[in-house]
């Protein structure tokens, strides 16, 4: 894991994009299809929230769900409980 702190990262991962995001600049910005986006809302995976038919997905939202689905630093890469002899 790199030393990438969480401004860094938001800084880095919403370069470019406004505050509030709809399921497009998200779909981008994750690099995940549009489907998989409403897929997440739809779950409660990402919060979100609807202005008239379209969703509006504040950053704050997308940087608790990336912090949610971090890996822990103390598992290996398939999330296995490292264990040393």
């Amino acid at each position: 894991m790199t030393g990438l702190n969480i401004d860094s990262a938001y800084n880095l991962l919403f370069q470019g994009y406004p505050d509030v995001l709809d399921i497009k600049q998200l779909s981008r910005a994750l690099g995940i299809s549009q489907k998989t986006v409403y897929k997440l809302l739809r779950e409660k995976e990402i919060r979100g929230f609807k202005v008239g038919r379209a969703y509006k997905i504040p950053k704050l939202f997308v940087m608790q769900y990336l912090e949610m689905i971090k890996p822990d630093e103390s598992k290996g890469a398939n999330n296995q409980m490292i264990v040393s002899k």
